[in-house]
């Protein structure tokens, strides 16, 4: 059984009982398991987090940029995830936000925001030295063009939060 897992669907496919998913398994949010012992990454967190979600949510911030190869994102990092659910389970930090659905991709099976959308949101969020060196590590891992990244978070996210003081940084 690979995991994490949805305790629900492994019952109703018979591939465990209710009884071992209680007591052989570890929950790490509400009906998502793991094998006792298993090494909590970010990558493992980050699938149960989506699990949590229903395979609904999109992994952004922090955790898509390490998903995208940036260096320096702690593992113990709170998972960020753009879903609409108001009440997410410790570990999981909730953005409701709209995204287009050319600012969605995959990234290790899961899917994450873009890395142009990805630099755009580290860049809007937290002190101007902290948004920049998320900026550089996100950069040294993807190479993105930081002049395109400009131009297209101008045209498209012009108005939001956090853009008036973008051609400063």
């Amino acid at each position: 059984m690979q995991v994490p897992f949805l305790g629900s669907e492994a019952v109703s496919a018979g591939v465990v009982a209710k009884h071992r998913l209680r007591t052989g398994f570890v929950a790490l949010h509400p009906d998502v398991y793991t094998r006792p012992g298993a090494e909590l990454s970010l990558q493992h967190r980050a699938t149960a987090a989506w699990l949590w979600s229903r395979r609904g949510g999109v992994l952004a911030g922090l955790t898509a940029a390490a998903l995208h190869g940036a260096r320096y994102v702690e593992d113990s990092h709170p998972i960020e995830l753009v879903w609409p659910n108001g009440r997410p389970p410790q570990g999981i930090w909730i953005h409701k936000q709209d995204l287009a659905a050319d600012e969605i991709t995959r990234r290790r099976g899961l899917p994450v925001t873009t890395v142009q959308r990805t630099a755009f949101d580290l860049g809007r969020r937290g002190p101007l030295g902290a948004a920049v060196a998320r900026l550089d590590a996100l950069g040294d891992a993807t190479r993105f063009d930081p002049a395109e990244l400009l131009r297209w978070a101008q045209e498209r996210h012009g108005g939001k939060r956090g853009c008036g003081n973008w051609s400063r940084r």
